[in-house]
């Protein structure tokens, strides 16, 4: 660890801001700030009020206020940063003022749109508002030919992002939260309109038309869709016309990395900045002052037009910082530049921490700095094309090395032949980006390199067909794993200790190494005994039809109207739980655990009764109340309980998602005049009921 803050000093004021800001997440004690802060400054005190002989035997004094300090400042950061989302929106339709922020995405019947609301607006008053929203419009005409930066009047109920409401599902509220987004509406045709005012000059609403004037000479090549998209991706970070289908065979084969721009795509065009001003041949202040800035400007601009996404921004910062050195003519280390990029992003926005892209280009960039070096002298190789490759492979390894935890804990799976992928996509990149350059500097100057132009679609054309080819080969990537969070701060441990061993031949690292490993056994087998006893039902919170999941060790039942949706929900669930394929109760089912039979389901000694209609009188007589453990009111019933409670006696109440809000009020206010207990899914999220006997 010395050694490292030798290497990154910075690295000292990183490790307690980040700290600070993972206090303030998960306990959110307002006082945090103020407690650091007075600590910092009695023990600032107490440091220079000792005499100058005094300070180096507790020079410790002084370490400790700056850890202090910076403890205070990410947890002020992130609590600014958190009240910049916080807006109590009326629930009543209202009239705002606001303008786009960036390009409207295209869904089925609707148009997504990031808007800055400005302000809201009355009869006879305007009140100025700074919040972020998305809202969903109707798909026409009309919001196809929308621009960022154009202001919009819309009409419309703002609602703050929900809560996720079913087991392991993706939280889409605080995704939205690290984006900056405060609501959600859906604006009916007719409630909106665009202002006359004219675009003001922003250079994010200028880098946006950029890249929309790109991408529409992307249109003019012989690309099928999702090589355009692909093409798309690479070249301008723009993902959204990416199918699910060419995310998942990237993904598999362990080439995700190529499709978000990050610090292989900024390297690339450092390169070729630097290869096109190579004529700058002295090396004194002046000529590498307007060399190195105008690299500089190049590579944010980049950054502008790719959409300035997290892994980006780190790798321009990190370049920007070495370029800056290298005009001072100062050495500067790598990994310095590593932490100074990460401090700056986590003071502008600490959210950025939970972002996934930013862990996974922080983790690599890191393993590659730290081992790249070490792994390249384990075998010499002289022969440049071959040194060349073996440099890929290295980096590819180192990568994978940092990255390993992470990919398991977020994708649950983990690509086999990412060498073989790598030596792949990675020259071909550098192929795209280059030939892509060209392509659009001479579209600017009047040019039109119709070589060039053949040769990019062929090189799109071979990328997606040889990640298609390497997605079927044999055993193409390791799926369905499941790791808690504990085991991904396991796994760096081993990682770390196997690396400190190999390189120091330290003997206390090969003990940490296999304390960890026997850390992860007891946990796999822990895991495996539950998985073999685990028993339990669970009610999802899903629109338009209920859906129910009997979990029996491994067995998995499931009872709904919408499988491709309950499945949505439900995957990772099962791949938790390691659990097989659903079996779909859809007729008369009959086992040794589980009866169904037109809505009624046993499992072991717990009763479901599901209703979904008013048809009951022909099933079961007034005179024979069916009792049941839980009665599930789904979409279609409109019966008051009166009813239900003479043909069905349950102890408790399920009330489905699928239920109209006026319904769902309506037996639950019968519920506490009846006394009976009751539970609203679409409030309260999915039910969970464990160890059913």
């Amino acid at each position: 660890m010395p050694v490292i803050i030798d290497k990154a000093p910075f690295l000292r004021f990183l490790i307690p801001l980040i700290a600070g800001i993972l206090l303030q997440y998960y306990i959110q004690w307002d006082f945090f700030f103020f407690s650091f802060l007075v600590l910092s400054c009695v023990f600032l005190l107490s440091h220079f009020s000792l005499t100058y002989r005094n300070r180096f035997i507790f020079g410790g004094l002084f370490g400790i206020a700056i850890i202090l300090f910076f403890l205070a400042t990410g947890t002020f950061i992130f609590t600014i940063q958190d009240k910049k989302t916080v807006w109590n929106f009326s629930e009543q339709e209202c009239t705002y003022l606001t303008r786009l922020i960036e390009d409207p995405i295209e869904k089925n019947t609707t148009v997504l749109c990031k808007l800055k609301v400005m302000a809201v607006i009355t009869d006879s008053s305007y009140f100025p508002i700074k919040r972020n929203i998305i809202a969903y419009l109707p798909k026409n005409d009309y919001t196809g030919n929308l621009q960022p930066g154009e202001e919009l009047i819309i009409c419309a109920s703002i609602k703050p992002p929900e809560e996720n409401k079913n087991p392991t599902e993706f939280n889409y509220a605080f995704y939205l939260k690290q984006q900056g987004i405060s609501g959600i509406s859906y604006i009916k045709e007719n409630n909106y309109f665009k202002t006359r005012k004219q675009i003001p000059f922003n250079p994010r609403y200028k880098a946006l038309q950029c890249r929309k004037k790109l991408l529409d000479i992307f249109d003019t090549l012989p690309l099928d869709k999702d090589e355009k998209a692909i093409l798309s991706a690479i070249t301008l970070g723009y993902k959204n016309d990416l199918t699910p289908e060419i995310k998942n065979t990237f993904s598999v084969t362990g080439a995700s990395h190529i499709l978000a721009v990050s610090g292989l795509h900024v390297g690339i065009i450092f390169m070729f900045t630097g290869f096109l001003l190579s004529f700058f041949q002295r090396n004194n202040l002046k000529t590498r002052l307007i060399k190195y800035t105008f690299i500089i400007l190049i590579l944010w601009g980049f950054a502008f037009i790719t959409g300035l996404s997290p892994s980006v921004i780190r790798a321009t910062c990190m370049f920007s910082i070495s370029l800056i050195a290298t005009i001072l003519n100062k050495r500067n280390s790598t990994f310095n530049s590593i932490c100074i990029a990460a401090f700056c992003m986590l003071l502008y926005n600490p959210y950025y921490l939970f972002d996934v892209s930013f862990q996974l280009s922080y983790s690599a960039v890191a393993s590659i700095v730290i081992l790249n070096p070490y792994l390249q002298k384990l075998i010499p190789v002289k022969q440049r094309f071959l040194s060349a490759v073996w440099s890929l492979v290295t980096v590819s390894i180192t990568a994978q090395a940092g990255t390993f935890p992470f990919v398991l804990y977020y994708f649950h799976q983990f690509p086999t032949y990412f060498i073989l992928t790598n030596l792949l996509v990675i020259p071909l990149t550098y192929l795209i980006l280059i030939n892509t350059s060209i392509i659009l500097i001479a579209e600017f100057i009047g040019g039109n390199f119709h070589i060039l132009k053949d040769i990019l679609v062929y090189i799109v054309t071979f990328l997606k067909t040889g990640v298609s080819t390497i997605e079927y080969l044999p055993g193409a990537s390791f799926r369905n794993i499941w790791i808690h969070p504990l085991e991904v701060l396991t796994l760096f441990l081993i990682i770390i200790n196997l690396v400190y061993f190999l390189l120091k031949k330290r003997i206390w690292g090969i003990y940490f190494f296999l304390i960890g490993i026997s850390g992860l056994l007891i946990s796999t087998i822990i895991k495996t005994y539950q998985t073999e006893t685990q028993s339990y039902i669970i009610f999802y919170r899903q629109k338009g039809t209920p859906g129910i999941n009997l979990i029996d060790g491994h067995t998995n039942y499931l009872l709904t109207e919408n499988p491709s949706q309950t499945y949505f929900l439900a995957k990772d669930e099962w791949i938790k739980n390691k659990v097989k394929a659903p079996l779909l109760l859809t007729s008369t089912f009959s086992n040794a655990h589980v009866v169904y039979h037109e809505n009624y389901i046993q499992y072991k000694n717990t009763s479901i009764y599901l209703v979904k209609s008013n048809e009951l009188a022909s099933y079961y007589p007034p005179s024979y109340p069916l009792k049941v453990n839980y009665l599930l009111i789904a979409k279609g019933c409109s019966l008051p309980l009166s009813s239900l409670l003479s043909y069905i006696v349950p102890e408790k109440i399920l009330l489905d998602a699928s239920l109209s809000g006026y319904v769902t009020d309506m037996i639950k206010q019968e519920c506490k005049q009846e006394n009976i207990s009751y539970y609203d899914i679409s409030e309260k999220g999915y039910l969970k009921i464990k160890n059913i006997q």
